[in-house]
């Protein structure tokens, strides 16, 4: 079986977000796979949020953390998707208020365009949270169909209001 390398952000909205993002790499992912793992970063950003019932919705202020992974994989890509969404599903569960994202940004230089499987993922040269952690630990990568490298692609994001460093991400790696 081929050996592959995947990038998956790893996104969290919760007020104990290091330990939901330290849960959510453990109970995802096998420690060896793990071949790197970028800084940790406060996202900020708009959400609307209920505040009681007989109140029309409210524009607050929310963070979160987020932080992208390299994975050495023997899967294909569909089935790392399958596996994401699962872990997605089964966090929801464990825990109704707080929110984890786990996307696929890249797997090796596949490109896909269907319902199912899309990638490289098609926000992922469009926002920070993204592109700026994935540059981090994979500088070098080549967006195969933008043809720039995630530096590049990074530097041209790196002006826009989106988050700060928050922590290194190799204190996440403590399983």
């Amino acid at each position: 079986m081929a050996e592959h390398r995947a990038l998956v952000s790893l996104k969290v909205h919760s007020d104990n977000g290091l330990e939901l993002l330290r849960q959510t790499l453990r109970n995802t992912f096998e420690p060896g796979n793990v071949l790197a793992l970028s800084s940790i970063y406060k996202i900020f950003g708009e959400q609307h949020r209920p505040l009681h019932v007989h109140d029309l919705r409210s524009l607050t202020r929310y963070q979160g953390l987020c932080a992208v992974a390299q994975l050495r994989v023997m899967t294909p890509a569909q089935k790392l998707l399958i596996h994401l969404m699962s872990a997605e599903e089964r966090q929801a569960k464990d825990s109704s208020h707080h929110r984890v994202s786990l996307n696929l940004l890249t797997y090796d230089d596949q490109v896909s365009m269907n319902p199912q499987l899309t990638l490289p993922h098609p926000e992922l040269h469009t926002q920070p949270y993204y592109m700026i952690p994935a540059a981090e630990i994979w500088a070098d990568y080549r967006h195969p169909i933008l043809n720039k490298s995630f530096h590049e692609l990074a530097q041209e994001l790196a002006r826009q209001p989106w988050g700060e460093f928050f922590a290194q991400g190799k204190s996440l790696l403590d399983f």
